[in-house]
């Protein structure tokens, strides 16, 4: 089993966190105007009656409140609950331009669990590995019994949820409907929602796993798990005795002592000889694998969707046509004026366990720092947001040590060689850091310059 892999099941394994969902019902209709502008986001909402005006007014507290058919706020990563929804808006910024990202649930519960029961026994079976593996490591720590109870409550509910969520993405792609961008912000979201991270932390997540594979370097990583835990159980008794997850050698070496001696694992092997009686000497599978396996048997493979629908309208008026959206591009004319942007009409009612996601992504390239510093505009879309994540994902230190380079470039010194000699003060050992923003930026460097992205009229 790979590195990769032990990076991830550090992080699947320790996971701990709750939440729930709040959904309205009814009949209303309702339109958003959502209008970024850097860290903030004005929002707002048209309403078809004042029956739910009080409650929604409680959520735009800087209205003026002159109607109770509409109600006009600013916020910032987290957006209101304003249509029984849960929503996240963030904006990386860097010196060559900003990041943005909008992702926004509606309807259903998201609670699909109640509808597809068939995940619950692979589920339960890969819970109950996660308890007792940790029980062998923390079973004598104080505090023990409240982790316990948690992943045998919570840990265990958002494990099926998150699988139906892979498996509603399967069945879709076999009629030919594509789910697979939709999956990533979903699961995002979704967690958002349940506590285990803000949006605004992905970066650093993100760059706390980049770190661990690509020098090694896994103090970030447990530093993360241990806070998450500490929040979670309120309490940091657990955080100093994580040192079994604090490399992937350690981590495999301790799940493979523990998974090797249970009834999963042996009736496994049982399973596997007798599959492979007539060959002459039967290798024993590797505990990782069969591990696997039971990730594999969660997938589910059918689902039915109802289809009784409440309406809202949604309206993003983000500058650049998005690099990744589920929504449609374009101008309409309303009221004799022109508006550009993402556009969204969804249908839905409140019971059914499929929710609605709204996600667009889209990249602001800082032109006048770019030719200053650069002499063209060489980031811009897709290679923009490669650099906007990476760039957020790096610590403090190195974020400062980055951007200074940059902002001492010209375009005359902004050259291959320049880029390629540029190292962070602690030298080789994190070189490897380096090879994706290098890369990136010689390779803008070389081509011609980027034309701008479409704007908003």
């Amino acid at each position: 089993m790979n590195k990769h892999f032990c990076t991830w099941l550090i992080v699947l394994s320790i996971v701990c966190c709750s939440g729930c969902f709040n959904f309205t019902s009814g009949t209303s209709r309702y339109s958003l105007k959502i209008e970024p502008a850097g860290q903030k986001v004005r929002r707002t909402i048209y309403l078809s009656g004042g029956r739910e005006s009080k409650r929604i007014a409680q959520l735009y507290p800087d209205d003026n409140g002159t109607t109770q058919r509409s109600f006009t706020g600013t916020f910032g990563e987290e957006l209101p609950a304003d249509v029984g929804n849960g929503g996240s808006y963030v904006c990386f910024a860097t010196n060559l331009g900003e990041l943005y990202g909008y992702v926004e649930r509606f309807g259903g519960s998201d609670d699909p669990f109640a509808k597809w029961n068939r995940v619950e026994t692979a589920v339960d079976k890969i819970v109950d590995v996660i308890i007792g593996w940790l029980e062998m490591e923390l079973g004598q720590q104080a505090g023990f019994d409240k982790l316990r109870v948690f992943c045998d409550k919570d840990l265990r509910h958002d494990a099926k949820n998150l699988l139906m969520y892979l498996g509603e993405a399967t069945i879709a792609s076999q009629n030919n409907i594509d789910k697979t961008k939709e999956l990533f912000p979903r699961v995002a979201q979704y967690l958002i929602d349940q506590d285990y991270f803000k949006a605004s932390e992905f970066p650093s997540i993100f760059g706390a796993i980049e770190y661990a594979e690509q020098i090694d370097d896994y103090t970030r990583l447990v530093s993360f798990i241990q806070r998450l835990v500490a929040k979670k159980l309120d309490s940091s008794d657990l955080s100093a005795s994580l040192d079994f997850l604090s490399t992937p050698e350690k981590a495999k070496e301790s799940f493979e002592r523990y998974f090797k001696n249970t009834e999963t694992y042996k009736n496994y092997v049982k399973k596997h000889r007798q599959e492979k009686e007539d060959e002459a000497e039967v290798e024993e599978p590797a505990p990782l694998d069969v591990a696997g396996e039971l990730f594999a048997d969660a997938i589910v493979l059918d689902l039915k969707l109802f289809a009784k629908y409440n309406e809202v309208n949604i309206f993003l008026a983000c500058p650049n046509k998005p690099l990744m959206t589920n929504g449609k591009w374009e101008t309409r004319k309303e009221r004799g004026k022109e508006y550009t942007g993402v556009f969204w009409e969804l249908k839905y009612t409140a019971g059914t366990s499929e929710s609605f996601l709204n996600y667009a992504f889209w990249a602001v390239a800082d032109e006048d720092f770019q030719k200053q510093h650069l002499g063209k505009l060489v980031f811009d879309g897709d290679n923009l947001a490669e650099y906007c994540l990476w760039r957020s994902g790096l610590t403090e230190e190195h974020g400062r040590q980055w951007d200074r380079f940059l902002a001492e470039l010209t375009p005359e010194t902004a050259t291959r060689e320049k880029v390629m000699a540029f190292e962070f003060s602690d030298n080789g050992k994190t070189d490897k850091l380096l090879e994706h923003p290098r890369k990136l930026l010689v390779q803008a460097l070389t081509t011609q310059p980027c034309q701008s992205q479409p704007k908003v009229k």
